[in-house]
């Protein structure tokens, strides 16, 4: 989530990610939930568990797919717990005696 400072009035810039070539992520921006810009990250889901774990390592291992894009006109210091703020969840599926 990238933040909003408070003084500029909104984010203080956007997360962009490049389209996926092999068509097996897609990374949307979701909106804004409280000071934070929200996005998600979809794999396809009729891949094997293996191959969407193999699918999004490759994506997010890859150089510049995910890149921070600051907005006009802002300055400031990211640093520490003022910096940008990187959390995940993650739904998965199940099946038989599996615990996702």
């Amino acid at each position: 989530s990238v933040p909003v400072d408070s003084r500029y009035g909104a984010p203080i810039g956007t997360l962009n990610a490049l389209t996926d070539p092999s068509g097996k992520i897609s990374v949307t921006k979701v909106g804004i939930a409280g000071q934070y810009e929200v996005w998600k990250i979809t794999i396809n889901n009729t891949l094997t568990a293996q191959d969407q774990e193999t699918a999004l390592n490759t994506y997010l291992s890859a150089n510049n797919n995910l890149f921070f894009v600051p907005a006009n006109d802002w300055a400031g210091r990211l640093t520490g717990t003022d910096g940008i703020k990187v959390e995940l969840s993650s739904i998965e599926k199940a099946t038989g005696d599996q615990v996702a």
